[in-house]
């Protein structure tokens, strides 16, 4: 195996680090777009204007929704079930 000089081995750790930084804050902005998606659905806002508005597709959007219902009703079985056993 080559030996790769220590400054592009610090630069590319340096660069990957940025970049899980930047995962971390778009994943972070993404659950904030959904977070608000029920009020803005409410308030009569379209989907399509909020992915139009947010660069979040409504696909991703309806993904996210759908994965957090799932959730939700999977801790609804869980508190049932630990209730039963009790």
């Amino acid at each position: 195996m080559q030996h790769v000089p220590h400054d592009i081995h610090a630069r590319i750790d340096e660069a990957g680090e940025r970049r899980r930084q930047a995962l971390a804050m778009a994943d972070s902005a993404l659950n904030d777009v959904v977070d608000l998606v029920p009020e803005a659905l409410d308030a009569g806002m379209t989907k399509q204007e909020i992915a139009q508005l947010t660069g979040v597709s409504r696909m991703t959007i309806d993904a996210v929704l759908r994965r957090r219902r799932d959730a939700a009703h999977l801790g609804d079985i869980h508190a049932v079930v630990a209730r039963l056993s009790a």
